[in-house]
C-alpha cells in the first residue's frame, strides 16, 4: 500500500505536484553560510515541483538561485502548500 503524504493544510501531495514553499525549518540553516541562508530565505513564497519523496516522507525541491546555480532542499511536507496536483 502506498503511503499518503499531505502538505501543511492536509492536502494530499505527490511527486510532480506544484507546491509553494511556505516555511524553512531551522535545521536547514545550521552549518550554512550567510549567503546560503539568504538563498534559502529567498525561496519562501516561490513555487516548485516536488521532485521526490524519500523514505522518511520528506519532499525534495530543486531550484536555481539568482545566479543560476542549482540547489536541492529536502524538507518536511508541512513546509509546503500544494498549488496544483
Amino acid at each position: 500500500m502506498d503511503k499518503k503524504y499531505t502538505d501543511r493544510y492536509d492536502k494530499p501531495i505527490k511527486i510532480g505536484d506544484t507546491v509553494e514553499l511556505v516555511d524553512i525549518p531551522l535545521d536547514l540553516f545550521l552549518l550554512r553560510t550567510e549567503p546560503e541562508q539568504n538563498i534559502l530565505r529567498a525561496e519562501i513564497g516561490n513555487t516548485h515541483f516536488i521532485q521526490g519523496i524519500n523514505q522518511h516522507g520528506k519532499v525534495r525541491l530543486e531550484f536555481y538561485d539568482k545566479n543560476h546555480m542549482p540547489h536541492t532542499i529536502i524538507i518536511d511536507p508541512s513546509c509546503v502548500r500544494r498549488i496544483f496536483g
